[in-house]
């Protein structure tokens, strides 16, 4: 009877074991499935330039909850947003406390994390950021003209 009972429990461990096997691929499959999806997420709100109201509203909240951390003494009035590409927005931020009135500039961007969630984070507009995008810019602008003038030249057929 002894032996039956460890045959028995041996089964049941070997069970457990194969199920929970299976259960870590399946876990691992769906993170990867996750990221994958934040990814296409992330490169479809960046073609596609403005965001949508949700993005926007979560934009709003990433800045005011920025805002509120580190000037907890201020309120936020307002915030104005640029969408500079769909996966980052230039944000001013309108605030006052008890003396004074300023706005601030920020730049919200989209992260995704390791688990493929996504979220807004802003931070200070840098000079250096500045700098980049503005690089940025002139090589799409460069980018856009060079390829207007190609569609714009005369194309002359031989008669």
């Amino acid at each position: 009877m002894k032996l039956l009972n460890r045959v028995a429990l041996a089964m049941v461990g070997m069970s457990l074991f194969v199920l929970q096997s299976g259960c870590a691929k399946n876990a691992a499959e769906e993170r990867k499935d996750r990221q994958e999806e934040a990814t296409r997420r992330e490169m479809t709100a960046e073609a596609e330039g403005g965001g949508n109201a949700e993005e926007r509203a979560a934009v709003r909240k990433a800045a005011t909850d920025y805002m509120q951390a580190k000037l907890p003494g201020w309120k936020v009035v307002g915030v104005s947003m640029f969408a500079y590409t769909g996966n980052l927005f230039l944000v001013g931020v309108d605030a006052k406390s008890a003396s004074e009135e300023r706005t601030y500039n920020l730049v919200a961007r989209l992260f995704v994390s390791p688990e493929g969630q996504t979220y807004w984070k802003a931070e200070p507009f840098t000079s250096n950021l500045a700098a980049a995008l503005s690089g940025h810019t002139l090589l799409r602008y460069r980018a856009n003209l060079a390829d207007q003038q190609s569609t714009d030249s005369p194309t002359y057929e031989s008669e």
